[in-house]
């Protein structure tokens, strides 16, 4: 595999990329979504090598707000997650579905570590962070590498890998995938930074000067603008490294997170442990308003529905179990979900902080912990039935967080 200072050396010159090009990787692709289109098996990966290094561094009705309907309409594929136990028989990334077993797809042991696993928007790409030494250990620079590959039906990975790889004290080198399934977000040190999968461009779009574990950085649906939380607003920044950039000033302190509405219209904008903890920006007015949901503070990161119609969030209800609740971003008015009791995991109701949706908008996805253990749960959007626990888990070296687990959106 070239060397990320090789890779760099040879975009900076404009060398031309050797083949395989990514347009085999795409032409690859395609032939693995027609032969899912038409019920065939997954393409051979005897074929020379597709995965080219190139990256290298690689619930009311509204009327004023109709639904959005994505078309195709995706279904609820894998749920991929960490299990962060110590020791190779049982760490790594899994994949599970409600009624079937969970089954590791890619094992962590000693000087191989995993956390971030996110699928491409188009549902045939894994993306995940490979480290060499445990989180904890930050008294010398870690080797932090971000791992793509293509996926088959059974969400195991196949191929080749390509990487993208930094030196790094402290953090995590974790992805964000472009709406386009092409392009990767990503925060090394103090600097915000996309790459295509191409190799043939790479832009630093922000360095605010401060190295960071964590980015709030979020795509517009169109993949034409990043807006990130900077501690006194959100900056909008043109994805394909243009200037100007624009910046909202929002009075919520450090710590906020950001969620798009799906027409890209609005921002929301939260920030745990405030009343009121969410505010709702309109992009093209540059105005934030806040939505005083008269419920607990914020706990937990916001996340807008597919549809448009509802804003998802954890509130504190004060015995740290958190309670998932449903907001109308226009008027404010909330639907609070029951506690999320899964007898099997713990007759109590779990603590829970994040929360996101299922591709189809029809579930909600979080993580539950009880005393001994945690538990990646599925649960009603309307609180019909009781929440489902997809995988159960003791606690282990890395505690299993929101951004160590998503789900995949499977188009026909």
């Amino acid at each position: 595999m070239p060397s990320s200072k090789g890779i760099l050396e040879r975009i900076g010159s404009r060398v031309d990329v050797p083949e395989p090009s990514y347009e085999r990787f795409v032409r690859r692709r395609e032939r693995i979504q027609r032969n899912r289109r038409i019920g065939g098996g997954i393409v051979g990966i005897g074929l020379a090598v597709a995965l080219i290094a190139v990256l290298g561094i690689v619930s009311a009705e509204r009327a004023d707000r109709p639904a959005i309907a994505p078309d195709p309409l995706p279904t609820n594929g894998w749920l991929v997650y960490l299990n962060g136990s110590e020791g190779a028989n049982s760490a790594g990334l899994y994949v599970a579905r409600e009624g079937v077993s969970p089954r590791r797809i890619v094992a962590s042991f000693a000087g191989r570590h995993h956390q971030c696993p996110s699928f491409s928007p188009d549902g045939t790409m894994l993306a995940y962070t490979e480290f060499d030494r445990p989180y904890i250990e930050v008294d010398r620079p870690r080797t932090v590498s971000l791992v793509v590959t293509l996926i088959d039906r059974s969400g195991t990975p196949i191929g080749a890998e390509q990487r993208i790889t930094t030196t790094m004290m402290d953090g995590n080198l974790c992805a964000r995938w472009g709406p386009d399934s092409r392009r990767l977000l990503y925060r090394d040190g103090a600097g915000l930074w996309i790459a295509t999968l191409d190799g043939s461009l790479t832009t630093e779009l922000f360095r605010d000067g401060e190295d960071s574990a964590s980015f709030s950085g979020v795509w517009s649906p169109d993949g034409s603008t990043i807006a990130d939380w900077v501690g006194s607003g959100v900056l909008l920044l043109p994805s394909d490294g243009s200037v100007p950039s624009r910046h909202i000033p929002v009075d919520l302190g450090d710590g906020a997170s950001l969620t798009w509405s799906p027409d890209g219209s609005d921002i929301a904008v939260g920030q745990g442990g405030r009343n009121p903890g969410l505010v709702v920006i309109d992009v093209d007015e540059g105005i934030a308003r806040s939505l005083d949901t008269g419920v607990p503070p914020v706990g937990g990161a916001p996340t807008w529905s597919p549809d448009g119609r509802s804003i998802a969030f954890v509130v504190d209800y004060g015995d740290k179990e958190g309670r998932i609740a449903l907001v109308d971003p226009d008027s404010g008015d909330v639907v609070l979900l029951p506690p999320v009791v899964v007898p099997e995991v713990s007759e109590r109701p779990l603590s829970i902080w994040e929360v996101a949706w299922s591709p189809d908008g029809r579930r909600l996805l979080t993580i539950g912990s009880s005393g001994d253990g945690y538990a990646v749960i599925t649960i009603d959007a309307d609180g019909a039935s009781p929440p489902v626990a997809v995988s159960r888990e003791s606690w282990g070296f890395y505690r299993t967080a929101m951004s160590d687990v998503d789900w995949q959106a499977v188009y026909p």
